[in-house]
């Protein structure tokens, strides 16, 4: 089967959601949480409402990047997956509902500038402790997507094995409640380094190993 354009520059999606990840994520470095105090946090969206808006939009890239990177991994997961596609097929859920969960994120992002704009401290604060635990939702699809990720990567040859472990090493972290957030951190460089593995290794498709029955079968033949 012949392997179009788009599908063979799929997975460089991972590599430019990477990119858009560090500056949204340098952009708000240094915003407060609603925890830090109630007047700060309104203060931060009063002041940099352009930053905010900026990076709102980059969360929007983010999730569409991420969706196209999701199906060049899905792809390369079902290569190898002789008569089941269960780890391509939860891969690619968990990354649904994290692109859910960025975009969520994104839109309480917006509607505090709006507040901000509007000099609604109220509505910022009380959204300030929304995006607080906005968390939740993304962390649990990015930890799905790292676990089915990882364990078909190891089951198919899809990935490294040693990135294989990494991933489902970062899949165990996105469940341990904060540690959540650093597995989150260390995404960007994980879609970069996938990213550019996967394109390398498209034109050498790689395929399950026959269970020990079947290669019995194949000896006797």
């Amino acid at each position: 089967m012949t392997t179009s354009r788009f599908e063979r520059l799929l997975p460089l999606a991972g590599a430019l959601g990477g990119l858009v990840a560090i500056t949204a994520i340098i952009l708000t470095i240094n915003e407060p949480s609603i925890t830090d105090g109630e007047q700060k946090y309104v203060r931060w969206y009063s002041d940099h409402q352009a930053v905010e808006t900026i990076a709102g939009f980059a969360a929007i890239y983010f999730c569409v990047l991420m969706l196209f990177f999701a199906t060049a991994v899905r792809r390369a997961l079902r290569s190898g997956e002789r008569g089941s596609s269960a780890h391509a097929n939860a891969a690619f859920a968990g990354c649904v509902v994290f692109g859910i969960g960025i975009t969520l994120m994104a839109m309480v992002s917006f509607a505090n500038v709006e507040a901000a704009h509007k000099h609604n401290e109220q509505a910022v604060i009380s959204l300030g402790y929304l995006s607080d635990s906005m968390w939740l939702l993304f962390i649990a699809g990015l930890a799905a997507f790292y676990l089915a990720t990882g364990l078909g990567g190891l089951r198919t040859g899809a990935l490294p094995k040693w990135l294989s472990i990494v991933t489902i090493v970062l899949g165990v972290l996105s469940l341990l409640g904060p540690a959540g957030i650093a597995a989150f951190f260390a995404t960007p460089v994980w879609l970069i380094v996938t990213s550019v593995l996967l394109y390398r290794r498209q034109e050498a498709p790689t395929v399950a190993p026959l269970p020990q029955s079947e290669l019995s079968e194949v000896r006797t033949h």
